[in-house]
């Protein structure tokens, strides 16, 4: 699935979550082979792709990692308690779930930094989540300080009504199937001040009802080997789209 739906939306960046090798491996997915990978971390939690040969370069050395590190050692101290569910995480499991990369646009020569997030999940609560995904947004607003950096989060937050001071978390219209739950995915924003930016944020919607709809007919041919339960079973979010 993940195969066809890069094929469908054919991105330029992608920010992914809970990217397992078992999952997103060498010769796993064949429209990743287009892409460099950038993964955060030896569980690889998370990864930022980016098209070889695209109209983005990696900027290899960037002083934005170094900046991440004292703001992740900030917000994320290295004495928190190791329980994963039962309390706090400590700042090594966090480090393991968050990916920067700092690409410079190959035509305008802008420096843009792409972060791809997963959140904790119960550790400590649910004002625990809450506190983490505000303190990410933090993070957000920190990398861009002092800098001329356009920021761009994509996040799998678990949880809403988090604190978003500093940044834009543009809003968008739930698929069908994720109406009647909590959002918990989001592109996180920050921008030079100044500039001003469109973006436009989409849910790509997995089952589509449509025929029209560019997914639907690459639906169809997957049903064919698994049910529609299954696969919704599997996939419980939609991936986000920004144009930017």
């Amino acid at each position: 699935m993940i195969d066809s739906v890069v094929s469908s939306i054919d991105p330029d960046v992608m920010l992914l979550q809970e990217t397992k090798n078992s999952i997103i491996g060498p010769n796993k997915i064949r429209s990743l082979d287009t892409y460099n990978s950038v993964h955060a971390g030896d569980k690889e939690e998370a990864q930022v792709f980016f098209k070889k040969n695209g109209i983005f370069e990696i900027v290899s050395q960037s002083p934005v990692n170094k900046k991440l590190d004292n703001i992740l050692e900030e917000m994320f101290p290295k004495d928190e308690t190791p329980q994963l569910r039962g309390g706090s995480v400590p700042a090594k499991v966090l480090r393991d779930r968050i990916c920067v990369v700092h690409l410079r646009h190959k035509r305008t020569n802008r420096d843009m930094i792409f972060i791809s997030y997963h959140n904790i999940r119960k550790g400590g609560g649910e004002g625990a989540v809450k506190k983490k995904a505000s303190e990410f947004c933090q993070i957000v607003a920190k990398l861009h300080e002092s800098s001329k950096f356009c920021v761009i989060a994509g996040v799998d937050i678990n949880c809403c009504n988090f604190v978003s001071t500093d940044v834009t978390v543009p809003s968008y219209e739930p698929t069908p199937r994720r109406k009647t739950t909590s959002k918990v995915d989001y592109f996180i924003l920050k921008n030079p001040p100044g500039l001003p930016v469109d973006c436009v944020v989409k849910a790509f919607d997995l089952f589509p009802e449509n025929k029209e709809a560019p997914f639907y007919n690459k639906l169809q041919s997957l049903l064919l080997l698994h049910s529609k339960e299954e696969y919704d079973k599997a996939t419980d979010h939609d991936p986000l789209t920004l144009s930017y």
